[in-house]
């Protein structure tokens, strides 16, 4: 059970990674071309959830539960700092 969701996870984290370094220099949410800083913002969470992506499919395929609970902690700070970060440029 915890393959498929660490899985499902990973997928999620690669599509929200993709669409965060695929929009920094095309229209973003209210922004119509994100300013440097948020471009950079972006590409830093981007990375970070690329990181947090590999860390779960790690951990989905060794099954190490401590690691699926860094990976999903991870994927979360970064979403948190992301979207308190997204507040300064509106």
């Amino acid at each position: 059970m915890l393959l498929i969701l660490m899985l499902l996870y990973a997928v999620i984290l690669v599509l929200i990674a993709w669409y965060l370094l695929s929009h920094r220099h095309k229209p973003f949410l209210v922004f119509t071309e994100p300013s440097t800083q948020l471009a950079q913002t972006m590409g830093l969470a981007g990375y970070g959830l690329l990181v947090a992506a590999v860390l779960s499919l790690v951990a989905a395929f060794v099954n190490i539960v401590n690691l699926a609970l860094v990976a999903l902690v991870l994927g979360a700070a970064v979403m948190g700092l992301f979207g308190l970060s997204c507040t300064r440029f509106l």
